[in-house]
């Protein structure tokens, strides 16, 4: 296929496949482009960076007005000390470390001391710590490592979680004293200059340096094993099929977490692998955090900008009225690239628009799809694809297979790129793998053209989010998140598909209120929970929803009712991730009253999140037809 030519300032391989069909209606997918590997360890990637360009900037972080920076031989220097430390005070391959913080300077040169010795480094998700009261899957999370310490980032985030921490008598500490139950790291034991480098000479591209632990939205987190091999393999074929990026130092603002594969590994390796800066991003996408990731971006324009669906349709609105802003943020970009979550079309249409009036040119939208236990990429977008569900194609070195499960294809991967296994979990590894081999990843997808298999693969969902209907139906709930989010757009930030074991389907709508408020000429500054119940506004959307239903053939795509929430999804939750998508599951289980009350036609709890006032709004005739009206339940 050809590449588009508006392509041509930031050059990607075109796009190349190997395809071999099964029988079963399956089919086996290879990148038409071989790898080209360069890395053994990713510690290496700083040593050789240290000598090559010691005065870099690798990365930067917020001190007041300004930044504070760290070049590439500066952090060599501080991973010596912390590595020193590590090992004297017991941590080893087989007794890995625990870091529990935000993004900083500091916690990378601890991950990075521990990678450098040949210790596993796993961070856990703060909100495990610091958004909740109960430590339960904190406990469990430790408890399957055991780490022989835990870093502590910020100390002061988990004041309230220390007594749990202390109960495990696992030694705490951080880079500087933070109380009498935290140690600092002088005050831990360093071994000689010789078992270091010993440590470090017996690493290899199969040593286990990091250990990632799953979301968790269906099952109690499982720890990953990241091998060296799989996070260089996964960086080498990223430059494979984006070679500008060994010509090219990438500049990152970033705000994704290191605790999840694609802020750690993604991201961060990106920077590091190809000698880069990246900017860590305190900011989220939630409301009360957009601002500071503007700023951030108002300093200083990215090369490369990475980032989930809710973070740009947090972004878009800042950028839409703020030309100025948009013209730093796309004065140098080569593309932007969203992950994690579906990304909407119409965001993607939002993106390109600003784009081009910002700096007069096509800025690409790309996307991948992988998991945790990839590396995280399995597949990638490295050729024009109009498509935001377009996760493009396998990446060079790995192989995908599409296996016919449910009334779908679901996606599973083998290749350098997979690991070897959960971290001390024999069962889980053995029914993670199929009989070839290959890493069952409960994903599906769908080939673009099933005719011409490099025009890319769509996603499908996750197969364990669809539900059937009492007809027997199955309902694509990834499907019809995207499309009732397109046609919402922008009143609504996201969407919760309800309707298991019933003969309907409904939405939970979270709206975006200050759209909401554009779209009903408020004047009187309503508080949410008044925007939610307005009735015009369920007529707005219920009016929207009628061209959803318009093109919807029955029962297991047509949207029959939907409620209005008064409140955001909750990360104390666990309704929002740390990387900022929806997590479809542990909302309607939070929610549990809210969605029986919809599916049953009345919504009376307002604990629930939904105002009691104006409940359910039904789509008259959905059952049989579209309709563009809606009629509310009485209160």
């Amino acid at each position: 296929m050809n590449q588009d030519p508006s392509l041509a300032y930031a050059p990607f391989l075109p796009a190349a496949t190997r395809a071999q069909r099964l029988a079963d209606g399956g089919c086996v997918l290879q990148s038409g482009h071989d790898l080209i590997a360069t890395s053994t360890t990713v510690f290496g990637w700083l040593r050789d960076w240290a000598v090559k360009q010691p005065d870099a900037v690798f990365l930067a972080e917020r001190d007041g007005a300004g930044w504070r920076q760290i070049t590439y031989s500066e952090m060599l220097a501080l991973t010596e000390r912390v590595a020193l430390r590590l090992l004297g005070a017991g941590c080893g391959p087989d007794r890995p470390l625990a870091t529990l913080g935000r993004n900083s300077i500091d916690h990378a040169a601890v991950i990075l001391a521990a990678m450098r010795a040949g210790i596993p480094a796993a961070p856990i998700s703060p909100s495990y710590a610091s958004k909740t009261t109960d430590y339960t899957r904190l406990t469990a999370v430790l408890g399957s490592l055991p780490p022989a310490l835990i870093y502590l980032a910020q100390p002061e985030l988990f004041a309230p979680a220390l007594a749990a921490l202390t109960e495990l008598g696992i030694p705490l500490f951080s880079v500087e004293r933070a109380g009498p139950l935290i140690s600092g790291l002088a005050d831990l034991p360093a071994v000689d200059a010789a078992q270091l480098a010993s440590a470090e000479a017996a690493a290899g591209p199969d040593t286990i340096v990091k250990i990632l632990f799953t979301s968790g939205s269906t099952a109690t987190p499982k720890g990953v094993a990241n091998s060296n091999r799989m996070l260089c393999s996964s960086q080498d074929a990223h430059a494979t099929v984006w070679p500008f990026l060994n010509h090219q130092a990438p500049v990152l603002v970033d705000w994704l977490p290191w605790h999840h594969t694609f802020g750690g590994n993604f991201c961060f390796n990106m920077a590091l692998r190809n000698g880069g800066t990246l900017y860590i991003d305190s900011g989220t996408p939630l409301p009360a955090d957009i601002n500071i990731t503007v700023e951030n971006l108002r300093a200083v324009s990215p090369t490369v900008y990475f980032n989930v669906p809710a973070g740009y349709a947090a972004l878009l609105d800042q950028l839409e009225c703020d030309p100025e802003l948009a013209g730093r943020f796309f004065a140098r970009l080569n593309f932007v690239f969203s992950a994690g979550a579906g990304l909407p079309q119409d965001i993607a249409e939002r993106l390109a628009t600003v784009a081009s009036t910002a700096c007069s040119r096509h800025v690409p939208v790309l996307s991948a799809w992988g998991s945790t236990e990839t590396a995280p990429t399995s597949t990638i977008v490295h050729f024009h694809a109009a498509d935001a569900a377009n996760i493009g194609l396998p990446v060079p070195g790995t192989t995908v297979k599409l296996v016919p499960a449910q009334d779908r294809l679901e996606l599973r991967v083998r290749g350098p790129n997979v690991m070897p296994g959960y971290w001390r979990d024999p069962t889980a590894t053995h029914q993670a793998f199929d009989e070839d081999g290959f890493f069952k990843t409960g994903d599906a997808g769908r080939f673009k053209d099933a005719a011409e298999p490099s025009r890319g693969i769509l996603f499908d969902g996750r197969i364990g989010e669809n539900f059937k209907l009492l007809s027997g139906t199955w309902v694509d709930v990834n499907r019809i998140r995207l499309d009732a989010l397109a046609h919402l757009n922008p009143l609504a930030r996201d969407v919760v598909v309800c309707g298991h074991g019933t003969d309907r389907i409904a939405l939970l709508v979270f709206p975006n209120f200050d759209y909401c408020r554009t779209a009903l000429g408020d004047t009187a500054k309503l508080n949410d929970a008044q925007i939610a119940r307005h009735p015009r506004l369920g007529n707005i959307m219920a009016e929207a929803l009628a061209t959803h239903n318009a093109t919807s053939s029955g029962s297991s795509t047509r949207v029959q009712c939907f409620a209005i929430l008064c409140e955001g999804p909750l990360p104390e939750r666990g309704e929002i991730t740390d990387k900022g998508y929806i997590n479809q599951r542990a909302v309607r289980d939070a929610r549990a009253a809210a969605v029986t009350g919809l599916l049953s036609g009345v919504i009376d709890d307002c604990s629930a999140g939904c105002s009691p006032a104006y409940p359910v709004v039904q789509l008259r005739g959905a059952a049989s037809a579209p309709a563009a009206t809606i009629e509310p339940n009485a209160a």
